[in-house]
């Protein structure tokens, strides 16, 4: 727990330096109002009192405990808006930084790292610590800070007027401590079975609401008993909340009956004392005052310290996700080498099988696609065929045998640099919330900020320039249901992927399922095309498409992640 305190404080630090030195120093100024309006009330009060006796009514000997008492007002009036401007700056740098660092590890990690419950939970976790947790955990710290500071300011000041009442509350303070952190406890042991509820309430309210389920869903009817299983879930989350919100009342409610009835207690003793003259009237003044406020200051802290308990569970999950260390990592640039072209590729007996699966995937499999070649992969769902695609694509490692790119082990080549090389189109490539022209622009840096009129030459060559120069604002269409203007067609998706493809000086191809969508003339274009680009390049195609598959120069067969056939020449 301490660790990742000092972790979040560490990222503050490195966040924002100065809105987090502001947050503290308002902190502390707060903690000396309550001490400080205290002692000069007790000052204007035995002033006052002693004034009295003269009879003269002088205001000299008021002014000092006057200007103590304005000085420590303003600070209880001032540091709350300020304390707040500068926790929204520091919240909002340390999301930021948060964040940032969240995305570029998650890129940076491979998918079997992020696949399965586990990773998942813990990546959620991570992004809501990103979001809300952090700053939640430092607002808690603070306060932490300022209630622990407020209470020895007035303890201070309080075991001067009745030094007993406070070796009665300590002890009651303990007790306190205790029961919440067996609650914070039990919260955390919770916490995982707790989070796979949330996951599933979740689950079940996007797939109502999610555009891509919602129409079948409809039509089977099963929104009722979705709607159910999300209450059912619902139901037994808030249960347990209830649970912990009563306990958490009880011990409240406990520990602040002791201290009232102690401090009242003791009130009565100065009470007496003051009327026989062993304490004065401001002595009287400041103890209740003073007991009023270090017994809400007591209470503040121990809940600021549970909460802080909670809040680490959450940072736990960021930290920890951080803490993967990727499986390949990035080489620093100078390691990088030249892209080559006209390089071939080989599968060498290839074996890979999915994290808790029963069977291989890909069990000896063994392939060679020559520069200038294209070679289609045939067979039935399951085969393993996008298996291969993603091994090609450097997004697994295989468990057994090799995979030479150029005659190079894959496993070796810098990973900027292969995927330099490499132009990848599939059924699920992204449909950026985007305009037409970003759409195509994102597939390489270097035409990120080209001229609109190489843009379109991509989209020609691709044979989408007509459709999307005939969209409302023309390239400057932004795409999309989300934010945009326009959607497409899903086989005009494809086409726009297949565009963003061809802005890569990529000498490997590897595309799966490229027209699942397209008509027989937009197929007809891409098989065109692709002849157009295979000089020099090699081509991996996976397609059920008997047009596609005729259109390569080998076919191999795929079936249970074995090759059932000898690469052979399609017919026709």
């Amino acid at each position: 727990m301490l660790g990742t305190v000092r972790w979040v404080l560490a990222l503050a630090w490195e966040s924002s330096r100065a809105p987090l030195i502001g947050v503290i120093a308002v902190a502390l100024a707060r903690a000396t109002v309550a001490a400080g309006l205290a002692l000069a009330a007790r000052g204007l009060l035995n002033a006052t009192v002693a004034e009295l006796g003269t009879g003269q009514g002088r205001l000299a000997p008021l002014v000092p405990w006057l200007v103590v008492g304005l000085v420590f007002a303003l600070v209880e009036t001032l540091t709350p808006p300020v304390g707040r401007h500068l926790q929204r700056r520091l919240g909002q740098a340390v999301e930021v930084s948060a964040t940032s660092r969240l995305l570029v590890h998650a890129s940076a990690l491979s998918p079997v790292q992020v696949e399965g419950p586990g990773p998942r939970a813990l990546l959620e976790g991570a992004r809501e610590a990103c979001s809300r947790q952090l700053m939640r955990l430092i607002t808690d710290l603070v306060a932490i800070v300022t209630e622990l500071a407020q209470g020895v300011l007035l303890a201070a000041v309080l075991v001067h007027v009745a030094p007993l009442a406070l070796a009665l509350v300590a002890p009651a303070v303990l007790l306190y401590f205790a029961a919440e952190w067996r609650a914070i406890r039990l919260h955390r042991a919770e916490a995982p079975a707790r989070a796979l509820k949330q996951r599933w309430a979740r689950y079940f309210s996007g797939l109502i609401t999610d555009e891509r389920s919602a129409n079948e869903i409809r039509l089977l009817g099963l929104a009722p008993t979705l709607v159910g299983r999300f209450r059912t879930l619902a139901d037994q989350l808030e249960a347990d909340e209830q649970r912990r919100a009563r306990g958490n009342l009880r011990t409240t409610a406990a520990f602040g009956v002791l201290t009232t009835v102690i401090f009242y207690a003791f009130l009565a003793v100065v009470a007496v004392r003051a009327a026989s003259r062993g304490l004065t009237v401001g002595d009287v003044a400041v103890f209740v005052a003073v007991s009023s406020r270090l017994r809400s200051s007591l209470s503040r802290f121990v809940i600021a310290v549970t909460d802080v308990l909670a809040a680490v569970v959450a940072a736990d999950a960021l930290r920890a996700f951080l803490g993967i260390v990727p499986d390949r990592a990035a080489p620093p640039a100078a390691a990088s080498v030249p892209v080559p072209t006209g390089v071939g590729v080989e599968v060498d007996d290839v074996w890979f099988t999915y994290p808790g699966a029963a069977r291989p995937a890909l069990a000896g499999v063994s392939l060679s696609i020559r520069p200038g070649e294209i070679v289609a992969l045939a067979g039935p769902n399951g085969a393993g065929k996008t298996t291969l695609i993603k091994l090609l694509a450097g997004l697994y490692r295989p468990d057994r045998g090799r995979i030479l790119v150029g005659g190079r082990d894959l496993a070796d080549w810098p990973v900027e640099a292969y995927r330099e090389m490499l132009a990848v189109v599939s059924q699920e490539s992204s449909r950026f919330e985007a305009t037409a022209r970003d759409n195509i622009a994102f597939g390489h840096r270097s035409t990120l900020g080209a001229p609109l009129e190489s843009i379109e030459r991509v989209a020609a060559a691709a044979g989408v320039h007509e459709l999307l120069s005939g969209l409302p604002r023309g390239y400057h269409t932004t795409l999309g249901r989300m934010f945009g203007e326009h959607d497409l067609s899903s086989g005009q998706w494809q086409k726009v992927v297949a565009a963003r493809a061809q802005t890569r000086p990529a000498s490997v191809w590897l595309l799966d399922e490229p027209s699942s969508h397209m008509d027989a003339r937009a197929e007809e274009e891409l098989l065109r095309r692709l002849r157009e680009l295979a000089p020099g390049r090699s081509i991996l195609l996976v397609s059920h498409r008997p047009r596609l598959l005729s259109g390569a120069h080998r076919v191999v067969a795929l079936e249970g992640g074995r090759v059932v056939a000898a690469a052979c020449e399609p017919d026709g």
